[in-house]
C-alpha cells in the first residue's frame, strides 16, 4: 500500500453507533466487514465482539489498530497490547472523543509543554453518562492525563448508589505531583452535561458543552456575580469526533504512522481506573480479572497506597493501589 492508496479498514461493531464509523470511513477506506486478513488496518467500533482477541490478531500481523469501542481493558491486557505495538510496531489508538472538543484545543495549548502559559490548582470535571458509567469515568481520567504533565499519585472513589445497589454517580479523586487534584464525576442524572473546570492562580476557566459547541468562560480571581466587566466568554465550535478520528486514523494508515498512537496514556488510565475500583470495593475482595494472553505480565506501574480499603487477589497477598 502507498500513501495514495486507499486503505482497505476491517470494521468490526453492531448497532446504529457502529453505523457513525461506516458513514465516516465511507470515501476514506475500503471497508471490509469482520475480517483482519484482507485488510490493512482495524478499528473496533461500538458493539465489536471479543475486541481484544481481534485486537491482538491485528497487531500481531503488523496491522494498526483503532479501538473505539467504549469498554476499555485491564491493565493487564492493555498492557499486553501495548507490548505489540510499541518499539516501532503497529499503531494502536485508543479513541478519545473530548480530543475534538473546542475547549480542549484550547486548554493544550495554555496547559502544555514543558514550560506551560497556565499552571492550574485543581481541576473539576463533570461527564454526564447517557451509556455505562464506567465508560464516562474513564473518559473523565483520560481527559485529565491529556491535559497534564504531572505524574498521578493516588486515586480514591465514592459511589452514590440506587435503590437496587447500582451505582448512579461515580466520584473519582486523583491526586498529581506539586499538590494537584483533578475531582471527576461521571453521573447517570446529569446525561447530556459536560463541565469542565481549571481553577489557576488569578483566573477560573469553566468550559460547558452545549449544542452549539464549548462555551468557555474565563473569569479573574475575586470578581463575583453571574457576569462582570472583565469576564470574557467564548464559543468554540466542535468537531464530530467520529469524523475526525476516522480521518486521522485512515491517514496515518495510509501514510504508515505510528504517531498518533496514544497506549501510553491510556495504560495510565487503565491503570487509575482499576485502582478506582479497588477503592469502590467496599472492604470485600474486589475482582481482578485475570490476564488474558499467556504471555501478559503485569504492567510496570508503580504501587501506592489509597482507597482506603484493602484490595486482595486470589493470592490473598495484599495489594496496593495501582498508579500510573
Amino acid at each position: 500500500m502507498t500513501p495514495q492508496t486507499s486503505p482497505s479498514i476491517a470494521l468490526f461493531g453492531a448497532g446504529p453507533e457502529a453505523e457513525r464509523w461506516v458513514c465516516a470511513l465511507a470515501g476514506q477506506a475500503s471497508l471490509v466487514a469482520g475480517s483482519v486478513a484482507q485488510a490493512d488496518a482495524v478499528v473496533l467500533g461500538p458493539g465489536a465482539q471479543e475486541p481484544l482477541s481481534v485486537a491482538r490478531e491485528a497487531l500481531r500481523g503488523g496491522l494498526p489498530v483503532l479501538w473505539a469501542c467504549g469498554r476499555l481493558p485491564n491493565p493487564w491486557q492493555l498492557a499486553a497490547l501495548d507490548r505489540l505495538s510499541a518499539s516501532g510496531g503497529p499503531l494502536l489508538r485508543f479513541h478519545g472523543p473530548f480530543q475534538y472538543r473546542g475547549g480542549f484545543a484550547l486548554l493544550t495549548r495554555f496547559l502544555g509543554g514543558p514550560e506551560p502559559l497556565w499552571r492550574p490548582s485543581y481541576l473539576r470535571l463533570l461527564s454526564g453518562a447517557s451509556g455505562r458509567l464506567e465508560d464516562a469515568a474513564t473518559e473523565a481520567l483520560a481527559l485529565g492525563q491529556a491535559l497534564l504533565t504531572a505524574e498521578a499519585e493516588q486515586v480514591t472513589a465514592v459511589a452514590a448508589r440506587q435503590d437496587n445497589g447500582e451505582p448512579r454517580a461515580l466520584f473519582l479523586t486523583v491526586h498529581y505531583g506539586r499538590g494537584l487534584i483533578v475531582e471527576c464525576t461521571a453521573s447517570l442524572a446529569e446525561a447530556g452535561r459536560s463541565e469542565l473546570v481549571v481553577a489557576m492562580p488569578g483566573r477560573t476557566l469553566t468550559i460547558q458543552t452545549t449544542g452549539k459547541g464549548d462555551r468557555i468562560r474565563i473569569v479573574p480571581s475575586g470578581q463575583r456575580g453571574a457576569t462582570c466587566p472583565q469576564e470574557r466568554v467564548l464559543t468554540a465550535p466542535n468537531a464530530d469526533p467520529v469524523i475526525e478520528e476516522a480521518r486521522r486514523f485512515v491517514e496515518a494508515v495510509a501514510n504508515h504512522d505510528a504517531s498518533p498512537g496514544n497506549s501510553d496514556r491510556w495504560l495510565k488510565v487503565a491503570a487509575l481506573w482499576w485502582a478506582a475500583r479497588q477503592s469502590l470495593s467496599s472492604g470485600a475482595p474486589a475482582s481482578v480479572d485475570p490476564p488474558p494472553f499467556e504471555d501478559a505480565e503485569t504492567p510496570p506501574f508503580k504501587l501506592i497506597e489509597g482507597g482506603g480499603r484493602a484490595a486482595r487477589i486470589s493470592t490473598g497477598r495484599r495489594l496496593a493501589l495501582v498508579a500510573s
